[in-house]
């Protein structure tokens, strides 16, 4: 039946290993497959079975599962606080075409945590995070850093920065 919801041919020669992560009836399915240009076409095509019971997705680690739990977190705060268009692809997240990481949203100098305005007018002018998401500098995809080190050099002229990507 996923075959033909997805329309892929799936082989069973392409299939390695297959067992239930559980002991019910309605446990999930692990399936390994041999190629991974089969994964990737499985898994492109999942928007198929979106009105359907059937639920296609890469098989995590446990870290990657907080990472992405803590993303939609994220997301869904921005969304309950703006009507910006964000969504998550990888590991980032993307909110009117400016994409984050989780250390950029999860940074302690830029969460605003209720406090006073003082303190959220601070936050705005470091990284943006889930509350205050404006690019830091421009509409560039580098940024240029300069470190409390650097301060003797930047006074007598000799600029040394490091560069980050966003």
């Amino acid at each position: 039946e996923i075959e033909r919801l997805l329309d892929v041919k799936i082989a069973q020669s392409d299939i390695c290993d297959v067992y239930t992560l559980g002991r019910s009836d309605n446990s999930p399915v692990k399936i390994e497959l041999l190629s991974y240009l089969k994964k990737k076409n499985i898994l492109s095509n999942t928007r198929k079975l979106k009105d359907t019971s059937i639920v296609i997705a890469h098989d995590l680690t446990l870290q990657q599962r907080d990472e992405q739990k803590s993303l939609r977190v994220h997301m869904k705060r921005i969304k309950q606080s703006s009507k910006s268009k964000c969504f998550i692809k990888g590991k980032r997240l993307h909110v009117d075409n400016t994409s984050y990481c989780l250390s950029e949203l999860e940074s302690p100098a830029n969460l605003y945590n209720g406090r006073d305005s003082e303190n959220k007018k601070k936050s705005e002018s470091t990284t943006p995070s889930a509350f205050n998401l404006t690019p830091v500098i421009g509409e560039g995809s580098s940024r240029t850093i300069v470190s409390e080190t650097d301060s003797e050099s930047v006074s007598k002229g000799n600029l040394k920065s490091t560069r980050s990507q966003k």
